[in-house]
């Protein structure tokens, strides 16, 4: 089956729709589309293997008609440079345009080696930017309502995005450091007011009650003195 051109998948009021919803990139074309994921490709380099289907297609001596044999066919494997498919599924998805950095640098994009020692990216670095999945596939083509409501989520999000993982992380570890301190003042003042409003009543009472508590505290610390029936605020 051929590849189509993905720009011509979706209707022409769809089309006309997402260049409304999500404008057009730097060269005029519209920043999002939605396209058949099956007509997407990528030039590759390398090893391909071919599984044999175990069935073929073969026609009598005298041209009578076709006959199906099924037939233990083994691998064939090529080498070169191929039309790949881009995504691993097959249906209706969106696509989003990226600028060229999304891409790295034409160097390390040429540097890209196959087991071979052949390049893995056949297809010239994307000078112009390229498109790329952000959701899908879908069975049917979506509702363009559901459509504008996605990408002005997927916008939103990518707007908010960090731009600078370092300080990100430095923030996450200030925070946990604030929580951590926190704690710990919590702890501090739980533990005041337990000595104030507890446990100094306990050890200044003269009652029986209390000098049991005192002495077990005193067994708990190894103190020989005896602490005595009531103490010194």
């Amino acid at each position: 089956m051929p590849i189509g051109n993905p720009e011509n998948d979706a209707p022409e009021s769809y089309r006309k729709a997402m260049l409304r919803i999500g404008g057009a990139n730097p060269h005029g074309k519209p920043k999002w589309r939605v396209v058949l994921a099956q007509n997407c490709t990528r030039k590759s380099s390398g090893v391909l293997h071919h599984l044999p289907t175990g069935e073929i297609s073969v026609f009598d001596t005298d041209g009578r008609g076709r006959i199906h044999e099924r037939r233990s066919i083994g691998d064939r494997v090529e080498s070169g440079t191929f039309e790949l498919p881009r995504y691993p599924v097959d249906g209706w998805i969106v696509e989003r345009w990226f600028p060229p950095e999304t891409w790295g640098t034409p160097e390390t994009w040429a540097a890209q080696r196959s087991a071979d020692g052949g390049r893995i990216l056949a297809s010239e670095f994307p000078s112009q930017g390229d498109y790329f999945m952000t959701c899908g596939p879908f069975d049917e083509l979506p509702e363009l309502g559901a459509l504008e409501n996605a990408i002005q989520m997927w916008e939103h999000s990518y707007r908010n995005r960090p731009t600078n993982t370092l300080q990100v992380y430095k923030d996450l570890l200030d925070k946990e450091e604030q929580v951590r301190e926190a704690r710990r003042l919590k702890l501090e003042n739980d533990l005041n007011y337990m000595r104030k409003n507890e446990l100094v009543p306990v050890l200044k009472s003269g009652s029986l009650e209390a000098q049991r508590v005192r002495d077990d505290l005193q067994r708990m610390i190894g103190d020989p003195s005896h602490l005595g029936a009531v103490l010194n605020p």
